[in-house]
Order: C-alpha cells, then structure tokens, then sequence
C-alpha cells in the first residue's frame, strides 16, 4: 500500500471536502485525484497525437454542403472515442 502524505497546505482543503462530506475520508481523495490526473495525461496525449496527425495533413475539410458527412465523422468519433 501506499502512503502519500498530503502538504500542510492542501490540507485544509482535503479537511473540508472530507467534512462537507464530498468524500469520505482522503484515501477517497487521492484516488480521485489521481483517476483526474490520469484521465488529464489522457486526454493531453491525444492532443498531441491530433496536432501530429495535423501536422502530416491527416484531417477532413468541410464545406457548405458537406454538414451531414461532418454529423456523421463527429458521431463517429463520440462512439469511437466515448470512455
């Protein structure tokens, strides 16, 4: 198990947010944290790889008359991409 010992200044935060009864106790804190903090590294690393695939030309123009195919591609990437 690890032990991770929280900064006197994050302290009254952590405190609170245990005492509003947001989380129960830190443990519950750190987790969430660390679930955000992974889900942010996530979320950077495909921006890069989205900036990479611009960067070689990899993406789709649309026009005025193309609204149904870029529905369709942006559907297509919230079930691709959902989780």
């Amino acid at each position: 198990m690890i032990q991770v010992p929280i900064h006197v200044e994050m302290e009254p935060f952590v405190n609170g947010i245990v005492a509003d009864g947001s989380y129960h106790g830190t443990a519950e804190v750190v987790g969430d944290a660390i679930r955000l903090l992974a889900r942010r590294r996530r979320l950077l690393d495909d921006v890069k790889a989205s900036v990479a695939e611009l960067d070689r030309g990899e993406y789709t123009e649309y026009g005025e008359g193309s609204r149904q195919a870029f529905m369709a591609d942006i559907e297509f990437a919230r079930h691709k991409y959902r989780g």
